[in-house]
């Protein structure tokens, strides 16, 4: 008799090949072509049941009646998480990223699009970069001043940053003591923190409360787009050869994304947190990245820190798509400190 565990590995090996194929083909994968094409050691029926039940658990998708099933992006996650033995490169993939990085540059900003233009042939997606940065911009303190009738301004004192004297108009409450005090309230609660930790916080019940903190947070975001200046990005037309594209107002978005900073701005405070190459998935993270998965890694520098990273869909290479990220951030960073020496 099937034990839970064993049944729940089995499904875990059934959506590994899902992954696997669709990932391959862009097809929904159908449970006959999942026996042909793995040996799972069980029957067709099994192979249904299995795959209902990932539906039910939102694992994978059936686009529409009839067709096989897609991965979720939970499943997608799932996946990377639990099933991918490694996520390092095969030697011969490893020769062809460092075989391109032979007579490297050691100018930086020469050496980052040697670094974009590795990625995207080696992955097939859009590679992008970013110059070097130093540390991350948090939040010292917050003072909300009384300016006159529904007007305040709102100094925010930063670290990584000059200080913002932002002039708020509209709001519902004219007490200067409960928008000196919601000033304090900002500093004692938020002081350290960078805007994705700020974003995390509840929102307040007062108007007035949220009006204000959402001031603080577009700020904050906006000096992260422009500290991290602009984004250098190569294999568009890989971007544009993907089935999941083939609509432009999904490759313009894509575009957007990259142009006004606003990828890097929301996932950069992540991912320079993360210890190894930090993976986004579809809409999980935010809706900026509905159809869209990204890899992010971050080099260290002389001149401070940056991110090298692809964007593609969620239908990616994983394995493959972290192992070169990783790989190429190492290299950047190691050229960059051998030409600093």
């Amino acid at each position: 008799m099937t034990t839970k565990e064993e049944a729940s590995d089995r499904r875990k090996a059934v959506l590994g090949a899902i992954v696997e194929d669709y990932v391959a083909s862009c097809i929904p994968v159908a449970s006959g072509r999942l026996l042909e094409r793995h040996d799972l050691g069980v029957s067709s029926a099994t192979v249904r049941k299995d795959m209902a039940r990932l539906e039910d658990e939102g694992l994978v998708i059936q686009p529409h009646l009839s067709a096989g099933r897609i991965p979720s992006h939970s499943g997608y996650r799932l996946f990377v998480e639990q099933l991918l033995p490694s996520t390092d490169l095969r030697g011969p993939e490893k020769w062809t990223i460092r075989s391109a990085f032979r007579v490297a540059p050691f100018d930086v900003e020469e050496l980052l699009q040697l670094a974009t233009a590795v990625l995207a042939n080696f992955l097939g997606n859009v590679a992008f970069v970013t110059l070097p940065a130093s540390g991350t911009v948090t939040l010292r303190s917050c003072a909300v001043i009384p300016h006159e009738p529904g007007v305040v301004r709102m100094v925010a004192e930063l670290h990584g940053a000059p200080p913002q004297d932002c002039i708020i108009n509209g709001l519902a409450t004219d007490e200067p003591e409960k928008l000196e005090m919601y000033g304090r309230e900002i500093s004692d609660l938020l002081a350290g923190k960078n805007v994705s930790e700020i974003e995390e916080f509840p929102a307040p019940r007062a108007r007035f409360k949220c009006e204000i903190l959402l001031v603080l947070v577009s700020t904050m975001r906006e000096i992260e787009r422009r500290r991290y200046g602009d984004v250098h990005y190569v294999g568009l037309g890989n971007m544009i050869r993907q089935p999941e594209f083939h609509e432009v107002s999904l490759v313009q978005r894509g575009i957007e994304l990259l142009e006004d900073g606003g990828l890097v701005a929301i996932l950069g405070p992540d991912a320079e947190s993360a210890e190894d190459v930090a993976v986004y998935i579809g809409d999980e993270t935010t809706e900026l990245l509905m159809d869209y998965s990204a890899v992010m890694g971050t080099y260290e520098s002389v001149h401070g820190r940056g991110f090298i990273g692809v964007l593609g869909p969620a239908r990616m290479t994983y394995r493959k798509t972290i192992g070169a990220v990783r790989q190429v951030t190492e290299t950047v960073a190691g050229v960059a400190a051998a030409g600093a020496a």
